[in-house]
């Protein structure tokens, strides 16, 4: 049994949830026998703590989120932009309706983008850095009440809770997840994703076909060098 299963099972079986569940990765997994797209990235604590500012008006009259991921070459932009999308509209609480998208080839994607609201959403993406090295992404709202942001402003990239400085080189080690211990930040929000989704019932079919149709509308942007309309947001 892997450790994504192991730690699975620790919460279904301490919050009683019946169902029957195997997690296959961190983006994929079976709950009663239906095969279910995760986002996990719905259960970090950082992109819940920005959806709290602006659900409870802390965060007023916005008007911008910049989202910036930078992630190793050879990545698929659109599918990193399939993932912002998703957290842009999640902690936003509205959907995407208008794209114009440019690209670099495979290695940058930049696209503005507006929501429901009337919000201006851009995303800044690329795929530029050498293997193994952690990817580097920002979130940041704009609002008449002030900014919030899921970095650190002094740093701008993800720190680790611990630093162990060697000799020869430096280890690092971030525990986010008591329950879940010993997994990494992605590994605890792909857990904690899967155990959501079979405590509740959310079925994530119809969130998934409207995220392909915001990255459709992308690279028609990019094909026809104008905006493209959603004809439906969900």
């Amino acid at each position: 049994m892997n450790m994504l299963q192991e730690k699975l099972n620790f919460l279904l079986n301490k919050y009683d949830i019946s169902s029957d569940v195997q997690i296959i990765d961190c983006q994929n997994a079976v709950i009663d026998g239906k095969a279910v797209q995760l986002l996990p990235w719905r259960s970090e604590r950082r992109f819940a703590e920005l959806k709290k500012l602006v659900e409870s008006g802390t965060l007023n009259g916005l008007s911008t989120m910049r989202i910036t991921h930078i992630a190793h070459k050879g990545a698929d932009l659109f599918e990193l932009f399939f993932r912002e999308a998703d957290i842009c509209e999640t902690i936003m609480g509205s959907a995407l309706t208008e794209i114009f998208a440019v690209s670099n080839g495979d290695t940058a994607l930049n696209v503005l983008a507006k929501n429901q609201d009337g919000c201006v959403c851009t995303f800044e993406l690329a795929a530029t850095l050498s293997d193994g090295a952690e990817p580097i992404d920002k979130h940041e709202i704009i609002a008449c009440s002030g900014i919030a942001c899921d970095r650190v402003v002094d740093t701008q990239v993800p720190q680790s809770s611990v630093y162990v400085l060697g000799e020869k080189n430096t280890e690092q080690y971030t525990d986010v997840d008591m329950e879940l211990f010993g997994l990494d930040i992605g590994q605890c929000a792909a857990v904690r994703n899967c155990f959501e989704m079979a405590k509740t019932g959310e079925d994530t079919e119809k969130i998934v076909f409207h995220l392909n149709q915001v990255v459709e509308a992308a690279k028609k942007s990019i094909s026809e060098i104008e905006n493209v309309i959603l004809s439906k947001a969900i």
